[in-house]
């Protein structure tokens, strides 16, 4: 028996470190369903948001807000910037990064044609300015003769971080540390050239057997000479 919707939504709302792509690719065949079940969700957490606050692993809120955008669902407009006019800055809290890099796409995307609010946020002393750039972001999307909107959830978050496996993120890790490593080396390395080559030009000649002038304690011939 295929599983309802809410069984698949609430068996990803909760971030595992892997991007549930069947589970979302089966939310996305079954839009008409998935919108009404998302608009009420996400009516509701904007009530009882607090719990994306207090667990760090709780996603529903972030595929809900990508879907909707995708879907273009206008009833989602006044939603997400009621979200986004949340006190403290917590809005900020509840999509981090993905308010500075999509924020205005998101808002482009369920715009309903009603600019009041946008207006307002801009001129509101209450919201941060990374939700204001997101609201002006908005606007310029908005007026192209080609917005760019959000298309495709897998396109905007596959990359993410978090998504990746530990594996995965231990092997970035090492490469990380190795290019850190060969760059430290060539620095090195032209930092002792361009010593040896200032030795050269501003001192005596050194003999082979004579302690090299770096202050290594080594015969030149075994230190700078080689």
């Amino acid at each position: 028996m295929n599983k309802t919707i809410e069984e698949i939504f609430n068996g990803i709302k909760h971030n595992e470190g892997r991007l549930p792509k069947e589970e979302l690719e089966e939310l996305i065949r079954r839009e008409d369903e998935t919108r009404i079940f998302l608009i009420d969700y996400m009516e509701d957490f904007k009530k009882d948001y607090k719990v994306a606050l207090e667990d760090m692993s709780y996603f529903g809120h972030i595929y809900a807000t990508y879907l909707l955008a995708q879907f273009k669902e206008k009833k989602f407009y006044d939603i997400y910037l009621d979200i986004l006019e949340l006190p403290d800055n917590e809005a900020m809290a509840l999509y981090d990064d993905g308010i500075k890099e999509h924020g205005g796409k998101i808002i482009a995307s369920v715009y309903n044609g009603d600019d009041t609010r946008l207006i307002e946020i801009i001129q509101s002393d209450n919201v941060s300015k990374e939700i204001k750039y997101a609201v002006k972001n908005a606007f310029e999307i908005i007026q192209r003769d080609n917005p760019r909107y959000i298309d495709n959830i897998f396109d905007e978050i596959v990359n993410w971080e978090c998504f990746k496996g530990e594996e995965e993120r231990e092997e970035k890790a090492e490469l990380e540390k190795a290019e850190e490593a060969s760059l430290n080396n060539l620095i090195a390395s032209e930092l002792k050239k361009g010593l040896n080559d200032f030795i050269m030009k501003n001192s005596v000649e050194i003999g082979r057997n004579d302690s090299c002038s770096c202050g290594s304690g080594k015969k030149y011939k075994k230190c700078c000479g080689k």
